[in-house]
């Protein structure tokens, strides 16, 4: 078996998108199918891409397919590690699955060999799941689509048709559980403590890039509280702020709003006490120095002493020599 790796295998599917409308084969359905078509916020939902008509021989044995599938990052979070492939396990090694927050999930299957086409019975290709981070307006839904490509060989496709999931808001749905001492930290602990001592509703939602959101109405007197080092931070919302983003940089807190302006930033009052060892170094260093000028300045200063000659010395020395001239006897 050969497998072709991904940077070929997207060129090759790029070359199938222009000789599908061409070979006018009979279509192969997509299905996006959701777990539940209505949810509330801080619920998940799963998302499975199958399928549903392959068993079909009207349809070439299909050799690779490739995926994109977007996600609305507005109101939907991926779910790190949820993503599972599902083709035949015999197959499962030559397909990939990727998420980037920009281009959502990415889906690529791709093995070439001729006598080797995906097996009739595959239906299922691929699943993960996503979060809600806010409720979806009532009367309104948000739909989970992707762009598709199947090749039959390296250089022909077939058509690819795509039925969207869509999903709604569920008015029944209970509210996200109000933070406590038991769920204020992210899986794992060792995250920033968020107080909510008037337990109101508000989404928590830690990101896969270290930083946390805050959604609710109303977030006065919730508070977060970062400690670095022994040293703690705290940062606590006014009436303003009803969606905030916040980031832990090297100086402080940055609080953010969902189109990435900067609100406020909170700087550390004290400095961490991972920057101590360095500033330390630092002063030693400036200390050496100075004491290696001024040992200079002073041997210098003792050289240019011990080489002056006052002129009263000069005036005694040139009198001594005219009494040696005097006093010394005449040679004929």
């Amino acid at each position: 078996m050969k497998k072709i790796i991904a940077g070929l295998a997207a060129i090759i599917m790029a070359a199938a998108m222009f000789s599908i409308t061409a070979l006018g084969q009979t279509e192969i359905q997509l299905k996006l199918t959701p777990s539940q078509t209505m949810l509330g916020a801080g619920n998940e939902l799963t998302i499975t891409v199958s399928m549903e008509n392959y068993s079909d021989t009207a349809i070439p044995n299909i050799m690779g397919i490739q995926i994109n599938l977007p996600i609305d990052q507005e109101y939907f979070e991926f779910v790190s590690g949820s993503g599972r492939i599902l083709l035949p396990a015999d197959v499962r090694d030559e397909a990939e699955l990727a998420y980037a927050a920009i281009d959502g999930v990415k889906f690529l299957y791709m093995h070439m060999e001729p006598d080797y086409p995906l097996s009739r019975n595959t239906k299922d290709i691929f699943s993960f799941r996503v979060r809600l981070r806010k409720n979806i307006p009532d009367g309104t839904t948000r739909t989970f689509t992707c762009d598709a490509l199947a090749a039959i060989n390296g250089d022909e496709g077939v058509p690819v048709v795509v039925e969207p999931a869509v999903v709604s808001h569920d008015p029944d749905a209970p509210p996200p559980p109000p933070v406590t001492s038991q769920n204020n930290q992210p899986p794992g602990g060792g995250g920033p403590v968020i107080h909510n001592p008037d337990n109101k509703p508000i989404d928590i939602i830690y990101n896969e890039d270290g930083t946390i959101t805050l959604i609710g109405d109303d977030l006065s007197g919730i508070s977060v509280e970062y400690v670095r080092d022994g040293e703690t931070t705290t940062v606590t919302f006014d009436d303003d702020n009803n969606n905030v983003i916040l980031r832990d940089d090297d100086d402080g807190v940055v609080a953010f709003n969902p189109q990435g302006e900067v609100i406020e930033k909170f700087i550390y009052i004290t400095m961490p006490a991972s920057k101590w060892p360095i500033i330390i170094s630092a002063a030693v260093l400036l200390a050496a120095i100075t004491f290696f000028a001024v040992t200079i300045i002073i041997i210098i200063t003792k050289k240019k002493s011990g080489n002056t000659i006052s002129a009263q010395d000069v005036n005694v020395d040139k009198k001594d020599d005219e009494s040696d001239e005097a006093e010394s006897p005449e040679v004929e």
